[in-house]
């Protein structure tokens, strides 16, 4: 019976080196589904792939077979594989040392399928996938070591499904997603190890999002030809504008982000007291028209509200505590709306259409 015991000790003991085996150091390349439904036929316990792993071809409609892999040593490249519609098989997967590249898959809506993935030691990077319209199914990753680049996706509307990514130590690059409604889904990110570019993201409107990154982790920023972008007084860029660690270049959005100065202009004024302002009131619609609406959610005197323009002239004047404001005169721009409250004044910045 001691003996008996022993063994199966024994077998308890060295059954991971036998289950958990590493494979595959030149890498292996998927070309038909064929092979991807005979892997585990044809490299038994194989649950680390020591090199490159290469997926792409039409023909290759699921990921199933892979579903043993654990880790992935060298990069993981799916491309060109329009009947793949998710990521499930890739579901054991929780690191990839190399990069992990997805282009050119158009029924792909998001990225489910990579739930356990916490952490890319390389290039992070989604491209020219036309049906990809968030990223859920990275709801696990936390790192990734080198560039984050997703461009060229028309339906991405935003970046919900890695709110749990907080470092990068390459750069954001953010380009051509002519969907792009806002940037959330970075809110947690937190430093990158180089630079931040969004430009030519058509209906972006804020960068929201960013707020958090620590500025002194950029190298340098490029925010350009995103021509509904209106708003980039965020944290992060206000606090890298102060002291600003390289090249700047703020181009070609729309008007308040369409130079240096206009943001610079924007994060002066609003700080702080745009903040308090929220807390008290409710202004709306922003960006608006004809007529604005103050909601008072403290039930405050309001003793006097004025409207100024980015040099500083006053353009409109109350001293009535009135709910409504005909601004049918004002020009379309930039404007600062003050409240004033007993001895304390706040600022919010106004868009007029």
């Amino acid at each position: 019976m001691k003996n008996l015991t022993l063994l199966l000790l024994t077998v308890f003991i060295i059954q991971p080196n036998l289950f958990s085996q590493t494979c595959l150091p030149e890498g292996i390349t998927f070309h038909y589904q064929t092979e991807i439904d005979s892997f585990q036929i044809s490299y038994p316990n194989c649950y680390e792939i020591e090199g490159n792993v290469d997926i792409s071809w039409n023909n290759i409609h699921n990921l199933n077979g892979l579903n043993i892999l654990t880790k992935i040593d060298g990069y993981l490249w799916i491309s060109n594989c329009d009947s793949l519609i998710n990521m499930t098989g890739l579901q054991n997967i929780n690191s990839i040392d190399g990069g992990l590249h997805i282009s050119g898959i158009n029924r792909l809506k998001n990225l489910s399928g990579l739930e356990s993935l916490v952490s890319i030691n390389d290039l992070f990077e989604i491209v020219f996938c036309d049906s990809i319209v968030n990223l859920s199914g990275l709801n696990s990753l936390s790192y990734v070591s080198g560039d984050i680049q997703i461009h060229s996706n028309p339906l991405l509307s935003d970046l919900s499904g890695i709110e749990n990514l907080s470092t990068t130590n390459g750069s954001l690059l953010i380009g051509f997603n002519d969907n792009l409604i806002s940037l959330n889904g970075l809110q947690n990110l937190t430093s990158i190890g180089g630079n931040i570019a969004i430009h030519d993201n058509n209906i972006l409107e804020t960068l929201s999002g960013i707020d958090n990154v620590n500025s002194g982790s950029i190298s340098n920023l490029e925010i350009s030809a995103n021509s509904s972008l209106a708003t980039c007084e965020v944290k992060s860029i206000c606090d890298y504008l102060i002291t600003p660690t390289g090249t700047t270049v703020i181009s070609s959005n729309d008007v308040g982000c369409n130079n240096q100065l206009e943001v610079e202009t924007a994060c002066q004024i609003v700080s702080t007291s745009e903040s308090k302002l929220n807390d008290l009131f409710e202004i709306s619609p922003n960006p608006a028209k004809n007529n604005l609406t103050i909601i008072n959610r403290k039930d405050l005197e309001i003793t006097q509200i004025s409207i100024y323009n980015q040099l500083g002239e006053k353009r409109y004047l109350s001293k009535t505590n009135t709910k409504c404001i005909d601004i049918s005169m004002l020009e379309k721009g930039i404007y600062y709306l003050e409240l004033q409250i007993e001895n304390n004044s706040y600022r919010k910045k106004l868009i007029v259409n």
